[in-house]
């Protein structure tokens, strides 16, 4: 039995005009690709970014929020001023116990509300990314997926100021030092963030020994 020849297909020059405009289109359309991708990319990671220290300090912010509103007199609950029979100040103590307590608490819940945000979509328009002014905020919005994680270490402090004659105020400083990683696809990034607030304060009337001003950590 003859095998049959297999029969070679031809193309008209027509035909291969229109198959060579189209390689030739498909080939400039990924070039084009590969070029926004690398101009876009950076300001998308860096806006992206961005928005994801936004939602952590967010965070912070109504972490600190329910803590204040929590607690009714803060200052009584954490200090306890004790003065002689002349009125005079005699120690400051803090409650060592409770101060640590809420401490290791707020940070639970700053990173519990930053993981709200775990997986996160962030709307960025096209017309920001050009870097033109009139364009920013404008156009169809890009979907960028994040992943955000993060901790914060909370830590208590103490100033005295004076107020005048024979008064001195006590302020209790919650400072806050978060890490939050940022993921997107194909980049990451670490961003830390500091802030402070005062919690509690008070106006002690009274001479307050020179030590005590001196007295920064709780």
């Amino acid at each position: 039995m003859k095998r049959q020849k297999r029969r070679k297909r031809y193309y008209t020059p027509r035909q291969k005009r229109l198959m060579f405009r189209a390689f030739s289109a498909s080939v400039l359309f990924i070039i084009l690709l590969l070029f926004a991708d690398a101009k876009l990319r950076p300001q998308i990671n860096s806006l992206a970014a961005s928005r994801a220290v936004a939602l952590a300090e967010s965070a912070i912010d109504s972490s600190v929020t329910d803590l204040l509103s929590s607690y009714g007199k803060l200052y009584d609950e954490l200090v306890t001023v004790e003065k002689n029979n002349e009125g005079q100040v005699t120690s400051i103590k803090t409650d060592a116990l409770k101060i640590n307590l809420l401490k290791a608490n707020l940070g639970k819940t700053i990173e519990s509300r930053i993981s709200e945000f775990r997986r996160y979509d962030v709307k960025i328009p096209v017309g920001s990314l050009t870097g033109i002014y009139l364009l920013y905020g404008r156009g169809p919005n890009i979907n960028v997926k994040i992943t955000l994680t993060g901790y914060a270490v909370c830590d208590l402090s103490n100033s005295f100021l004076s107020a005048g004659i024979n008064q001195t105020i006590h302020r209790m400083m919650l400072n806050i030092d978060a890490t939050v990683c940022v993921v997107l696809p194909d980049y990451s990034t670490t961003r830390s963030i500091s802030t402070q607030f005062c919690i509690a304060e008070t106006v002690i009337v009274g001479y307050v020994p020179d030590f005590y001003a001196n007295l920064d950590k709780s």
